[in-house]
């Protein structure tokens, strides 16, 4: 799976806090992502034919806004951005 990610580490994030980091430092592209696995019998494998990153990942592309809504309060890093997806299964 192809996908953009944060890439959150905290000099990183430092130097956008201080206006040093360039646009996209946080942002690293994945070309392979793991394939996801089946926990419930209600999900289903979706084929992404288009994805779209929405605003909220711009501000925290940024550093912008709350610590709590944003990728600093994930234990998870990095992480795929985007959830504006179009597919089918």
């Amino acid at each position: 799976m192809k996908g953009l990610m944060f890439d959150l580490k905290i000099w990183k994030a430092l130097l956008k806090k201080m206006g040093l980091g360039s646009k996209f430092l946080m942002v690293k592209y994945k070309n392979d992502w793991p394939k996801p696995t089946i926990r419930y019998p209600n999900q289903v494998f979706v084929k992404n034919h288009l994805g779209g990153i929405c605003g909220s990942d711009l501000h925290q592309l940024n550093i912008e806004g709350s610590y709590f809504s944003t990728i600093l309060a994930s234990k998870t890093n990095p992480f795929p951005i985007g959830h504006e997806v179009i597919g089918q299964w």
